[in-house]
């Protein structure tokens, strides 16, 4: 279940032409919401219905099939994904590799998945997608119970699995572990303006509530830039 409205959603879809839905919960709009510390998420969910692929009688069947409940979703709360491709936190694959196998052969990861927030933070930002990567603003308040100040994050998780991808998006830890959220500092953010040029990757830019705008530089899991397909010289 949800606790509590949740911001904005987006959508995208993946290579099976399938519909995934991304939003958060939590809400911060009175001071009452400052002290809330009720256990909030981030959502990726797959629509069983919106598949053009299938013809309307195996939509109808997936629709019974698959309820959309939170029973039904992938914890990836507290898994974490290394460089090499291996992962730890969940006895249900070994690898990066496995995740996205059993995504597509597997209830769980068929209807998609959830992440645990950390005490007192929330999604108030809509989240955007990029390169198969879902870019979610959050926020935590502060402990000042007359102010407004507090710290943002920024989560970057791939989009079927909800984990971090195997390879750098935003960083990597010391013990080669793929940052799948990065702290944006003071202040509420903004969502997530990104910009893709012809430099490699894309950069995001959020702004804080104190006015400072950060610049992300970011590495997508997918490529969001055309290019050649093929080339040959003429005679």
């Amino acid at each position: 279940a949800v606790t509590a409205a949740p911001a904005a959603a987006v959508g995208t879809a993946d290579s099976n032409y399938s519909l995934w839905l991304y939003f958060g919960t939590g809400r911060y709009l009175a001071n009452a919401d400052k002290a809330d510390t009720t256990q909030q998420y981030l959502y990726g969910i797959k629509d069983p219905y919106y598949n053009f692929k299938l013809d309307p009688g195996d939509r109808t069947t997936l629709l019974n099939s698959e309820p959309l409940d939170k029973a039904s979703l992938f914890d990836t709360t507290g898994v974490t994904v290394y460089t090499d491709g291996s992962i730890a936190g969940t006895g249900e694959a070994a690898t990066f590799g496995d995740l996205k196998i059993r995504q597509g052969h597997s209830l769980t990861y068929e209807v998609g998945w959830y992440k645990e927030l950390d005490s007192g933070e929330r999604i108030v930002s809509k989240p955007s997608v990029l390169g198969g990567i879902m870019l979610a603003p959050s926020f935590v308040p502060n402990n000042d119970i007359c102010g407004f100040g507090g710290d943002s994050y920024l989560h970057a998780l791939y989009f079927e699995t909800g984990t971090a991808y195997w390879k750098s998006v935003v960083g990597v830890e010391a013990d080669d572990s793929v940052k799948d959220k990065i702290n944006l500092g003071a202040g509420l953010s903004s969502s997530l303006g990104i910009h893709v040029g012809r430099e490699h990757g894309a950069k995001g830019f959020i702004q804080q509530s104190t006015g400072t705008i950060n610049q992300i530089d970011l590495t997508p899991a997918l490529s969001v830039k055309s290019g050649f397909v093929n080339w040959r010289e003429s005679n």
